[in-house]
């Protein structure tokens, strides 16, 4: 097994030190120095935050699915907590029809 090894600028053997050590060095430098990086800190706080978003958004619509799959395929009365949850707006149209926008983006000409 060969041993990679880094010159440190002299041409001793005492001046060569192994890459793998150096690699340490470079990581355990970064470990101790990451918390004063504005960068970083500023990039974990927006992906905490995205994170929390998506979880909260997660737990609706497991709950609206729990309640879906207790419900009737079709239902046979206007439910107005389900017309909340999925529909996000109805324009009505110059020619008069209507127009049925989701929240998940979907837009239904009726």
């Amino acid at each position: 097994m060969q041993i990679l090894t880094k010159n440190g600028g002299g041409d001793s053997a005492t001046s060569q030190r192994p890459v793998a050590i150096s690699l340490f060095w470079a990581i355990g430098n970064f470990a101790r120095n990451k918390s004063t990086c504005p960068l970083r800190s500023e990039r974990v706080a927006e992906l905490e935050g995205l994170r929390r978003e998506r979880q909260s958004k997660f737990l609706m619509l497991e709950g609206f699915i729990q309640g879906i799959e207790t419900r009737a395929l079709v239902p046979e009365e206007f439910d107005e907590r389900l017309w909340v949850v999925a529909v996000e707006k109805v324009t009505v149209t110059t020619r008069g029809k209507l127009v049925f926008s989701f929240k998940d983006g979907t837009e239904i000409e009726g």
